[in-house]
């Protein structure tokens, strides 16, 4: 979003000579924001697969990931595995399929 916002302006007229380099501070910046969103995520998903014992290893991982991302230089590693993660849990989700996921849980049907 921010490089949508630095390319228009940049291509706009009549912008005002402070809206640039505050735009590209921004740009330049916002990952710090990202990083600690996705490092929260990855803490609350480690809590629930640990503590509901579903899947130890991804909650491992997921807390070790957590971590990682709030610590300058580990973060990049952070992301990655973070990425990697998402999509690894995403597919074993998916190939389980529905009526797996709520078997036994009739509360939730």
């Amino acid at each position: 979003m921010f490089h949508i916002a630095l390319t228009q302006t940049a291509n706009a007229s009549g912008v005002s000579t402070g809206a640039l380099p505050s735009l590209a501070a921004l740009d330049q910046h916002s990952w710090v924001a990202f990083n600690s969103g996705r490092g929260v995520m990855m803490l609350g998903a480690a809590g629930t697969l640990l503590a509901s014992k579903a899947h130890p290893l991804l909650g491992w991982i997921a807390l070790d990931t957590g971590i990682a991302l709030f610590i300058p230089f580990a973060d990049f590693v952070g992301l990655i595995v973070s990425g990697l993660w998402i999509i690894t849990t995403s597919v074993q989700l998916s190939r389980r399929g529905p009526a797996d996921s709520l078997a036994g849980r009739p509360e939730l049907a």
